[in-house]
Order: structure tokens, then C-alpha cells, then sequence
């Protein structure tokens, strides 16, 4: 009774997945890779009603943050190039050299500062990095692993 439930959900699954619809071709057919994934997503929803969907979009979450975040980023490094330059004319204009607690004061009153220090923060954050062990490549499954990264 249970494998015909977890067989049920995979093929619901499989059908409301929260990818744009798309005709499936005919020729894929039952116990093919894609109906075993959606099984396989059954199966962890019989254990954890809402963790695939919690996962899938926290995932879209993530991605959608990152694009936003790397175009600020990318603007802020132009920015600091900018300063730099310009900073470079300062000294040649005035004809003295900015010592390192002066040029300090002024990133910290710019805010430049605390970017690296949220950067660092982030890079904490990455999953890898929270739980300390290196996963496998995105669709690599362990097996294929080198037996020095295998948990």
C-alpha cells in the first residue's frame, strides 16, 4: 500500500513540479531517470511534507539574490576603481601622500569598509561552508566521488 502511495505522489510530483510546463515526450517511460527523481522526491516528502518545496524555493531565492547582488557588486568595484583614480590625482594635485590611518578614516566614512566584512559573512554562509564539509559536485552522486572527499 505504501509503495503504490509513494508511486502516486512521484507521479503527482513529476506533473507539479515548479518548472514551466513543457511536453514531455512519449518515449519517456516509467522508471526512466526523470520518474525516478520524482519518486526519489516522494519518498523524502513522505518523511518531510515540505522540504523539497521549502528547498526549491529557497533555492530560487538564493540565485535570484545572487544575480541582484553580483551586478551591485560589480558597479561597486568600478566605484572603487574610480576612487582610487582619483585618489591618485589627489596626491599628485596636492603633492603629498595619504597615510594609511587618514585613507582608514575616510573608506570608514565612506562605508567601503564594511562591504569585505559582509562579503566575509557571506562566504561563511555558503552551505559548505555552515556545515564544514565539502558536498559533491551538483549531480555527481558520492560513488563518483574521490574517496578523499567521501564524508
Amino acid at each position: 500500500m505504501l509503495a503504490r502511495l509513494v508511486s502516486l505522489a512521484a507521479a503527482l510530483l513529476a506533473t507539479a513540479s515548479g518548472t514551466p510546463r513543457r511536453r514531455r515526450r512519449t518515449t519517456e517511460a516509467i522508471g526512466g531517470p526523470a520518474w525516478q527523481a520524482a519518486r526519489l522526491a516522494a519518498q523524502v516528502a513522505a518523511i518531510d511534507a515540505t522540504l523539497c518545496e521549502e528547498l526549491r524555493q529557497t533555492s530560487r531565492q538564493i540565485v535570484e539574490l545572487a544575480g541582484a547582488l553580483e551586478a551591485v557588486l560589480g558597479r561597486f568595484a568600478g566605484l572603487e576603481a574610480r576612487f582610487a583614480s582619483v585618489m591618485r590625482q589627489v596626491e599628485a594635485d596636492t603633492g603629498q601622500t595619504m597615510d594609511d590611518e587618514l585613507y582608514e578614516l575616510l573608506i570608514e566614512r565612506l562605508e567601503t569598509a564594511t562591504v569585505r566584512v559582509a562579503l566575509e559573512r557571506l562566504a561563511r554562509a555558503h552551505p559548505d561552508e555552515v556545515t564544514g564539509v565539502s558536498g559533491p559536485e551538483p549531480g555527481v552522486p558520492p560513488a563518483a566521488q574521490p574517496l578523499d572527499q567521501v564524508p
